[in-house]
């Protein structure tokens, strides 16, 4: 199988730990991503609004899982392919 993949794709490139790139591989997950942006967002205004620290850590903390569920799908393609 020849590889074709386009110059928009530089990192996915065949290697040990990419044995099968394919074009598209690096595209995000846009639940994931806007769950993050959300809740990042949501602590900026609760840091300008000067809220209370328990609920800054509360979109902190949802911000910090999506960055896990993140890294999960990340591992979960890695592992079906």
């Amino acid at each position: 199988m020849a590889a074709t993949l386009s110059l928009q794709d530089p990192d996915a490139k065949k290697s040990p730990a990419n044995p099968n790139p394919r074009p598209g591989q690096l595209e995000p997950n846009e639940y994931v991503i806007w769950t993050y942006v959300g809740a990042r967002a949501g602590h900026f205004l609760a840091y300008v609004t000067a809220q209370l620290h328990d609920i800054r850590a509360a979109f902190w903390s949802v911000s910090s899982v999506a960055v896990l569920g993140m890294v999960g799908y990340t591992i979960a393609k890695i592992a079906s392919t």
